[in-house]
């Protein structure tokens, strides 16, 4: 991702066909914001990269807080107690949450 983000080499200079998959990733635009203020080489509109950004931020935020419980639902249904979701023990500390 490091590499497809336009921090080392800008995207325009990338081959055609890695140009897509570079825009499918949120680092493109945080890189874009970076070199638009140190070197004022804006790929996009800076608003158009925030923008991108919070659309990720929303978009993933959401998948999380759908996916989350329904893995809380399936450690309970399935017994498993001692899953990192509702405890851990080591160093001679143990923590539980009980539900």
């Amino acid at each position: 991702m490091l590499f497809l983000c336009g921090l080392f080499v800008p995207v325009n200079d990338l081959p055609s066909f890695l140009q897509p998959l570079s825009y499918l990733l949120p680092l493109t635009y945080g890189a874009d914001i970076l070199n638009g203020a140190f070197l004022s080489q804006w790929l996009l509109n800076v608003w158009m990269d925030i923008a991108v950004l919070v659309g990720f931020t929303v978009v993933l935020k959401s998948l999380e807080l759908y996916l989350e419980p329904q893995e809380i639902l399936h450690q309970l249904l399935a017994g498993q107690e001692n899953s990192p979701v509702f405890g851990f023990s080591g160093r001679g500390q143990s923590f539980r949450v009980h539900l």
